[in-house]
């Protein structure tokens, strides 16, 4: 995949300096594709998450307090947190590219190419790009092994 990404980004970036509307359509249908695939991935992960808790609950209630039922509801609550995280990672990353999405979107569809348009779409754009930014802070405060590691690392840099 991320040598078909390069190959297409490659064969789209002269379209930049010949036609501008045409790399800027194509770019957009690219983060909209993105968008969607990133909901959809989500959204299954979640769909599963629910239907294994409907499974465990099942097995819970057939087997009543034997031991073996301990491990699954301690993976399932690991799951489950892990899901919560990603939740917070989907839902920045919406938020970073909808608004850009939609400006782009406005501007396809339109036709229009104002300069105070082109100036809201850069800086739309640019507040974009932060969510790049974001995405450590937010590992760092959602997932505790990650969290560990960044300390350590900042420990081992004040030892040197």
């Amino acid at each position: 995949m991320l040598v078909l990404f390069w190959f297409y980004h490659v064969s789209i970036s002269p379209t930049l300096f010949f036609n501008a509307d045409i790399f800027v359509k194509l770019i957009s249908i690219e983060v909209l594709l993105c968008v969607i695939i990133s909901a959809c991935c989500f959204s299954k992960r979640y769909v599963t998450l629910h239907q294994h808790q409907a499974q465990v609950q099942v097995q819970d209630s057939v087997q009543q307090g034997q031991l073996n039922g301990g491990g699954i509801g301690i993976n399932q609550a690991r799951y489950k947190k892990t899901v919560a995280s990603a939740l917070w990672v989907q839902t920045i990353f919406l938020l970073s590219y909808m608004p850009w999405g939609l400006t782009a979107a406005v501007v396809v569809t339109t036709g229009l190419s104002t300069q105070s348009l082109y100036l809201a779409v850069c800086v739309i754009f640019s507040l974009t790009l932060l969510n790049s930014s974001l995405n450590p802070f937010l590992y760092c405060w959602k997932l505790r092994e990650v969290r560990q590691a960044v300390k350590g690392t900042i420990r081992g840099f004040r030892l040197c």
